[in-house]
């Protein structure tokens, strides 16, 4: 696989590309020949893309989102290969119904809400002005979920977080836009309910990230982009 090079094709960093949703992304990104740094979690990750996209402009690679250390240095790296990245798009999700265990506990908030937040300020600076970052949430940060406290806290974490981002970079030209899906055929969505068949496409969610990249105007900075049973409703940062 080759690393992106700098011409004219946007160049966007998916967080979490071989899940549900993130695989979606990455293919639709990789059809529209965009350049893609696509991050796993694990090394299988890492050659699982190499054997479905081989010869594609992708760049894949295994980062831990719980490491500190790791997600700055892979930020270094970034910033001496002087790659100009667009978007950063994060799709990783953790959930457990182990909520006795403080190391499932702590994965969850780490990979949903700390490691994103780390990876989007040591990143932040080094996005180019036409892009910005989009943040996959869930409908479960808009109320509490007793069955998974930690999940809901963490995504409405995420969210305020986003708003914040947006917020800061005010009329620049970077967006900061947040994706709520609401229950979808994921293999998480199925571990957690078992219903994932009856769920919506995880496709309609990255057809909704492929909309923000190249749609300014119906999505604006500081939008939060809810995505239920296919329907999509846009609330504008202005709204809240």
């Amino acid at each position: 696989m080759k690393e992106p090079s700098n011409d004219s094709a946007p160049v966007v960093l998916i967080v979490g590309a071989t899940g549900g949703i993130g695989e979606r992304v990455t293919r639709n990104c990789v059809e529209r020949g965009f350049k893609v740094i696509a991050v796993t979690s694990k090394e299988s990750g890492v050659e699982e893309l190499g054997r479905r996209y081989p010869g594609s402009e992708i760049w894949a690679l295994a980062l831990d989102l719980m490491d500190a250390g790791t997600i700055d240095e892979f930020a270094r790296e970034i910033e001496s290969r002087q790659l100009p990245i667009d978007w950063i798009v994060v799709c990783s999700g953790f959930i457990s119904t182990d909520d006795d265990s403080m190391e499932k506990i702590q994965k969850t908030i780490g990979v949903n809400l700390i490691g994103p937040i780390l990876l989007s300020h040591c990143l932040k600076h080094g996005l180019t002005g036409k892009g910005g970052v989009i943040a996959i949430s869930s409908t479960a940060s808009l109320k509490g979920n007793p069955r998974f406290p930690y999940y809901s806290a963490a995504k409405a974490g995420l969210n305020i977080f986003m708003e914040a981002l947006s917020k800061s970079w005010g009329e620049a030209e970077k967006r900061a836009i947040t994706i709520i899906p609401g229950g979808t055929n994921t293999a998480m969505r199925e571990y957690v309910a078992g219903d994932a068949g009856s769920q919506q496409s995880p496709q309609i969610v990255a057809d909704v990230v492929d909309e923000v990249i190249s749609d300014r105007e119906r999505y604006p900075n500081g939008s939060r982009v809810i995505v239920v049973n296919g329907k999509v409703d846009i609330e504008r940062l202005d709204q809240f």
